[in-house]
């Protein structure tokens, strides 16, 4: 088969195994780490990253929509629990139910129509109660904890509730440590809140990928990992912040992907000269030297 196309990507194995090595290290035995595959698993290919993570152990995958669970599901090949943080299309939510796919809650829309759902099966909507810490984007306002308490007391019968959980907003930076703080405050008032109401959640969690390295006492029973897990960083301030705090000389973590071309022809252009349509100038400097093993940009 000859190839379409002059370039191509690669996923190294080496690479993804070093990065989930690096992270059941700093996350512990005890803490399930949630490989998050939004965005096609980040530009990676949720066909390609589910085998390879399940592979390495990994059996908790986190997607935004259901169309991305339904993508994760026909990859997989062991018993994975999958988790839609997002959006719903009303036409999956029975396959949902079915297949024990849970997601995040954050309004009592989404728990109406789950409820609704399930009783029609017979079968319990396994959910994650997201509290509103101070992100606001999704979450359950604190005005609103009462009502969504009396909500999952009166639908106990179709729903199960799995885990509660908040996202923190701005981990990457410590320009948003007081931030930080203030939603661990809330996220903890709001678990005894409910606690307090006969809802007990199997496991909580908070934790993206920056808080896992900024804030591993958020880490608690799971945390969703994306970007580390492919070997990049949340933000330079984590990298430095992580690096300088372990002595570390070299980044721990290996990019899974590489985007490979040839060198097709190498011109010769004098200074001032017009380069390819029209009048234009390059918007780039090709510096080429004998050292190197190709062009640097």
């Amino acid at each position: 088969m000859f190839p379409n196309s002059s370039s191509s990507i690669e996923l190294s194995r080496l690479a993804l195994e070093n990065n989930i090595d690096f992270l059941r290290k700093l996350v512990g035995p005890d803490v399930t780490i949630s490989s998050v595959l939004k965005g096609n698993a980040y530009g990676h290919g949720i066909k390609h990253m589910v085998p390879e993570l399940e592979r390495l152990g990994i059996r908790h995958f986190s997607v935004f929509g259901s169309f991305e669970a339904l993508d994760v599901a026909s990859f997989s090949t062991e018993s994975s629990t999958i988790l839609i943080m997002g959006d719903i299309l009303d036409d999956h939510m029975p396959w949902m139910i079915e297949n024990d796919v849970e997601c995040f809650v954050f309004n009592k829309i989404r728990l109406n129509a789950l409820c609704k759902q399930a009783r029609l099966m017979k079968k319990k909507a396994r959910i994650h109660l997201e509290l509103e810490t101070g992100m606001n984007r999704t979450g359950i306002n604190p005005d609103e904890w009462e009502e969504m308490a009396s909500l999952i007391n009166e639908f106990e019968d179709c729903i199960e509730v799995v885990g509660m959980c908040t996202h923190l907003a701005g981990a990457e930076s410590v320009s948003n440590y007081k931030r930080i703080l203030s939603q661990k405050d809330m996220f903890n008032e709001g678990v005894t809140f409910f606690k307090a109401k006969g809802v007990h959640p199997k496991v909580l969690h908070t934790s993206c990928s920056a808080g896992v390295i900024m804030y591993p006492e958020n880490n608690l029973g799971m945390v969703r990992v994306g970007i580390l897990q492919y070997g990049l960083w949340p933000s330079l301030e984590t990298q430095v912040s992580y690096m300088r705090e372990n002595k570390l000389a070299e980044d721990p973590l290996k990019r899974v992907i590489s985007w490979k071309s040839h060198v097709m022809d190498i011109k010769n252009v004098k200074m001032g000269e017009f380069i390819g349509y029209g009048t234009s100038f390059p918007d780039f400097i090709i510096l080429l030297s004998k050292k190197s093993k190709g062009l640097l940009f």
